[in-house]
């Protein structure tokens, strides 16, 4: 979506898995600058060989590819209200499509913010209705 990462700063993702005892989660990590070009999706190689460190990051959303189900979305403080949530979740069900993953879907816990971000998102009808509110992802010394 092209109109989404001009919003955003041309970003472009790592996707990293987390190998798991129970079940492996995928995240999907966005960078903006560095040597990757905007929309890309890299597989196994280090933020920092494309000339951006960890700490650069400008979100991420973590889900089960077994399942589809999301279990967080993480927007930097300095990021948000920009849409990047949207596209964060844009380029995961990309992935989850080109990889024949189940679509992605969210129960019914969220902060505050996911439930803002849930209230105006095209996908609203993929998440549950809210159930549970839970407390911030920003840490405490960051609010």
């Amino acid at each position: 979506a092209p109109a989404l990462l001009e919003r955003t700063g041309g970003l472009w993702f790592v996707q990293v898995h987390e190998p798991q005892e129970r079940e492996p989660a995928t995240n999907l990590v966005a960078f903006a600058g560095g040597t990757v070009p905007a929309g890309e999706v890299l597989q196994g190689r280090l933020p920092r060989e494309a000339g951006v460190r960890a700490a650069d990051q400008a979100g991420a959303v973590r889900w089960w590819p077994r399942t589809g189900e999301v279990d967080q979305v993480y927007v930097a403080p300095t990021r948000r209200r920009s849409g990047l949530s949207t596209v964060l979740l844009a380029a995961a069900g990309t992935v989850a499509t080109a990889t024949g993953t189940p679509p992605l879907w969210g129960d019914g816990q969220r902060t505050a913010l996911g439930e803002r971000m849930k209230q105006g998102s095209p996908w609203s009808h993929r998440f549950a209705e809210l159930e549970h509110l839970a407390p911030p992802m920003t840490p405490f010394d960051e609010r």
